[in-house]
């Protein structure tokens, strides 16, 4: 009897050990940027954003805009609408992504008619900013490759190090990624981004604030700066909404023209 009570006990911590085993297992490069993901794309959203632009000379630009999204697995629909300063409130942009297609639209305050963004301007300034309109997308799954380069600490935070590399180089902006996810909350908190020419460092994206945010670990404070020029773009979240009801007639080349 004491025997099987033994071979019993034992045979529970086997279980055990393994299921430990299981639970510690290392998350892939994929397996970690999927978790990036649902945490930096949630289905709808509507946020208040302030850009703080900041050059070597000049006092600090502060332009504020809200910005609705809408997100099904690849496919996405964001609305932008400017409201500060009174010289820019109006200029609102629209950007689909559906299946392989992809378009942006804007409208100026001081143009009456919509202007569709080019590829070849999606590596220009976001109003004057270190963001640019391709960062208004979303990045797709299955668009880039990951590499989990190891464990590393930033700023005394314990970070996957992960590269990621667009598969079509043609129409990405960067040749290259890195990013230090946080591995307790896995939001991005440093990203240094690498131009498709030289393959140099030119910008850096530092995440100063993190909050839980309606059951969401959400960057509400950030700084991108270009290595080139020094020029410094602080992004804060102002506000923020998950899971709100957003109508497909938002998005859409009427609303950008005449406003919601």
């Amino acid at each position: 009897m004491k025997r099987s009570l033994a071979l019993l006990l034992a045979g529970g911590a086997a279980v055990l050990f393994a299921a430990a085993g299981i639970n510690a297992k290392e998350l892939t490069a994929d397996e970690v940027m999927d978790r990036v993901r649902d945490n930096r794309y949630p289905e709808t959203s509507e946020a208040q954003i302030k850009l703080i632009l900041r050059g070597k000379k000049g006092r600090p630009l502060t332009k504020e805009f809200t910005m609705y999204r809408k997100v099904s697995g690849n496919d996405a629909m964001t609305f932008i609408e400017f409201e500060h300063p009174p010289a820019i409130r109006g200029t609102r942009f629209l950007v689909i992504q559906k299946g392989e297609k992809e378009d942006t639209y804007a409208k100026f305050t001081e143009n009456p008619t919509v202007q569709r963004i080019s590829e070849s301007q999606r590596s220009d300034r976001f109003m004057g900013s270190d963001f640019t309109y391709g960062d208004l997308r979303i990045e797709r799954k299955g668009d880039d490759t990951f590499e989990m380069l190891g464990k590393e600490e930033y700023e005394g935070y314990p970070c996957y190090l992960i590269k990621s590399t667009p598969k079509s180089l043609k129409k990405a902006q960067y040749s290259q990624l890195k990013l230090w996810v946080d591995c307790n909350k896995f939001v991005v908190r440093f990203t240094e981004f690498y131009d498709k020419k030289k393959r140099k460092k030119i910008k850096k994206l530092k995440v100063k604030e993190i909050k839980l945010i309606e059951n969401t670990w959400t960057a509400t404070l950030s700084v991108m700066t270009d290595l080139r020029d020094g020029h410094q773009t602080t992004m804060e979240l102002v506000k923020a909404h998950f899971g709100v009801t957003l109508g497909d007639n938002l998005f859409t080349l009427r609303t950008l023209i005449g406003g919601r």
